[in-house]
């Protein structure tokens, strides 16, 4: 019995590492390419940027990862529409777009809040807009 209980306590201690080494690299690229979009929003009057590119040289955006890391990690759509997305986060303060994710299209995991998830975070610059 008491075997079998730190079998199970070792397995869920393995999981939750793994868990844990996915999660914090994915949850540091979710912030920094929307601070970085944002940064791109803020320094070309709202165009919206179209690769990777576009983001090298945005200043003064707080970034935890480097591009190419980035590029591993998350995907942007490049050709969404920012006047629509601004109209949609203006008509609806819970609207919230899905411009970025995870390169299999699936959402994007954030650890440390709705300040550090980059879809939300572009709404939120958006609205003030």
């Amino acid at each position: 019995m008491l075997t079998g209980l730190l079998v199970a306590a070792a397995v869920m201690i393995v999981l939750s590492a793994h868990r844990t080494w996915k999660k914090i690299p994915e949850s540091y690229a979710a912030w920094s390419a929307g601070n970085l979009v944002v940064g791109y929003l803020n320094a070309h009057t709202n165009r919206w940027p179209t690769s990777w590119d576009d983001l090298k040289d945005v200043e003064n955006a707080q970034t935890f990862l480097p591009l190419d890391q980035l590029q591993k990690l998350v995907r942007i759509d490049w050709k969404a529409d920012v006047e629509r997305l601004m109209q949609n986060a203006r008509g609806d303060t819970n609207w919230i777009p899905h411009v970025f994710t995870r390169p299999d299209g699936e959402r994007l995991r954030s650890a440390w809040g709705a300040d550090t998830e980059p879809n939300g975070k572009v709404a939120r610059y958006l609205r003030q807009r």
